[in-house]
């Protein structure tokens, strides 16, 4: 790292620097030096400040929730069918909303939803699992 401030004082910038510094008897007599080393450190510091305001950012976002919108699109569901699904996943009080893409299981016998919900439910089940999905037998 040294090298490089050696590089800089071989520079004319640098020699003009230094020529400057030597000639003058106050360190706030050097306003471009200064100038530079406090940009340097705003830099630094606004660098520093938007990392931690970054990362911070993203660990707020649930991966859960981050898997459950990847895998509704994955599966190309609307917007209605989202609701729906998320709807399923409080009924169920569900810690992680992406079983509902493991578990058949999970459609059946949920708590009451309108007709219309239950046939968009049910067509939106045999979306997701095809073949496997098996309609919940009535008592």
């Amino acid at each position: 790292m040294f090298y490089y401030f050696y590089l800089f004082a071989q520079t004319n910038l640098g020699r003009s620097f230094q020529r400057h510094s030597r000639n003058s008897k106050s360190i706030f007599a050097n306003k471009s030096l200064i100038l530079i080393v406090l940009g340097i450190g705003a830099v630094w510091a606004g660098l520093y400040y938007w990392d931690k305001w970054r990362k911070k950012n993203v660990a707020a976002k649930s991966s859960t929730d981050e898997l459950f919108d990847e895998l509704c699109q994955a599966h190309q569901l609307v917007k209605a069918e989202r609701l729906l699904l998320s709807k399923v996943s409080e009924d169920r009080k569900l810690d992680d909303p992406a079983l509902l893409f493991v578990n058949p299981e999970l459609f059946s016998n949920s708590v009451r939803f309108s007709v219309s919900d239950e046939k968009r439910l049910e067509s939106l089940a045999k979306k997701l699992f095809g073949k496997h999905w098996e309609q919940p037998q009535t008592l």
